[in-house]
């Protein structure tokens, strides 16, 4: 499964939607976010709660959570 960054963002800011998502993502074989992504939730995240957020907490980078340089997926 790709992760869009509004599904991402309804589940960290636990949105009506978020209990569906969060189900979704946990059935999935695989979970995969692209790197624009991951920036592009980090910055909303940043810009509506400033420096308490830091830097994305999700687990991304084992088996199953990969984050993806679109560059390297087309060649892949």
């Amino acid at each position: 499964m790709i992760i869009d960054s509004s599904a991402l963002i309804a589940v960290l800011e636990k949105e009506d939607e978020a209990e569906l998502f969060l189900h979704l993502m946990y059935e999935a074989d695989t979970l995969n976010i692209s790197a624009v992504t991951y920036a592009e939730v980090s910055l909303v995240l940043y810009s509506r709660f400033g420096s308490l957020v830091g830097t994305l907490g999700v687990p991304f980078g084992d088996a199953r959570r990969r984050i993806i340089n679109p560059q390297r997926s087309r060649a892949s």
